[in-house]
């Protein structure tokens, strides 16, 4: 669907973009890309910098070194009101004492919009986010998703080249913080807006976020999308961060094309190789909890294609959509599994053993130390 307004989307290129306050380095060296019309998250635990990088695109945080590029001019000492961007903050930050329309149409006034054309964008951008109804309620009077969405109203109206969103559902409830994701998501994408949303949420990251950046300590650790953060995390921070994951410590002991064979203790299987190991490193695999199967026998497939491991389940927690399974194998390693659906009730027993099996291509090696097998470290 075609957006009602006319936008003027451009795209941004961040480089080298560091800041330093009071001694603390809070980012350090940004280089990003983002088309026209993209919808990037910057996903990261507190104090990472993701904040502060948006503050920098904003113009409300000068940088210490390196540029910001919007629609490829250099805008770094522009003024934040001559920038073309759009933020909406995490509070809302609503007038108390203006409605709905008149929260909406306060921008285009300072913009000095003429009374017809101000009225055509407000009725607009109201219809646009379903806000129509609502037009003569003041703040107090609505509820924390349709405060969101006059946030949302107010900055859309003015129609900037750039939208920001810092932490844009944080003060919802969960179900609500879940149904807004979508409704953001088909938002911006009908809005067709460069938008940068800032999160700490990796659920909110994926569902709204064409790519995300990983951010940590000020750097971007990983920036791609959804999909290959969570198949191919190249660090053990990103692992992490996106979702659950088991590890297992080993050694290359063969490489064939693409899979490595890794010897994890008397037992080896294979993953994915990197061009960072090789035959005889200490590396670390990598399987999501819900890509493991769980079977009393040994699973039938091709050679060489599946995994297995010997473990007991040691405990259970049923937690209604999906149940979390944890086993522990003969050298007391912890291995995690996830179970949805109807798999969710499928129980060997607390104390009883079984086979874990896992496709060897959906094994990562997300770290090689380049230590060899038996060296010194």
């Amino acid at each position: 669907m075609n957006s009602p307004l006319d936008f003027n989307k451009r795209g941004i290129s961040l480089r080298n973009l560091s800041v330093v306050l009071q001694g603390n380095r809070i980012l350090d060296g940004i280089d990003m890309e983002i088309a026209p019309g993209e919808v990037i998250a910057l996903l990261g635990p507190s104090g990472c910098g993701k904040t502060t990088l948006l503050r920098v695109i904003a113009g409300l945080q000068v940088p210490s070194q390196g540029e910001v590029l919007i629609g490829g001019e250099t805008i770094t000492e522009v003024a934040p009101y001559r920038r073309g961007v759009g933020m909406v903050f995490q509070s809302y930050a609503l007038f108390p004492h203006m409605t709905v329309h008149d929260n909406i149409a306060f921008g285009l006034k300072m913009h000095r919009v003429s009374p017809e054309e101000r009225a055509r964008i407000v009725s607009v951008t109201l219809e646009m986010l379903d806000l129509t109804h609502l037009r003569d309620r003041y703040p107090a009077q609505l509820s924390g998703g349709q405060q969101q969405r006059v946030a949302v109203a107010r900055t859309i109206a003015t129609r900037p080249s750039v939208l920001l969103l810092d932490e844009p559902t944080a003060a919802l409830d969960k179900k609500l913080r879940d149904s807004m994701r979508s409704e953001l998501r088909t938002l911006l994408k009908q809005v067709g807006i460069t938008a940068i949303i800032v999160t700490h949420d990796q659920e909110e990251a994926l569902a709204i976020a064409d790519r995300v950046a990983v951010m940590e300590r000020g750097t971007i650790a990983q920036f791609g999308t959804g999909a290959e953060l969570y198949d191919r995390p190249n660090s053990r921070f990103v692992a992490d961060f996106v979702g659950y994951m088991n590890y297992l410590d080993g050694a290359v002991t063969g490489i064939a094309g693409d899979l490595a064979e890794v010897d994890i203790g008397g037992r080896k299987v294979k993953a994915l190789a990197t061009p960072r190991c090789g035959v005889g490193d200490r590396v670390e695999i990598a399987i999501r909890p819900e890509m493991i199967s769980i079977s009393g026998e040994r699973p039938r497939a091709e050679a060489g294609a599946t995994n297995e491991l010997t473990a007991r389940l040691a405990g259970e927690e049923f937690l209604g959509i999906v149940t979390y399974l944890r086993f522990e194998d003969e050298l007391d390693r912890k291995i995690l599994v996830i179970k949805t659906g109807r798999d969710r009730h499928h129980s060997v027993g607390v104390g009883n053993e079984c086979c874990l099996s896992w496709p060897a291509d959906l094994t990562s090696i997300i770290a090689a130390s380049g230590a060899r097998e038996g060296s010194a470290a």
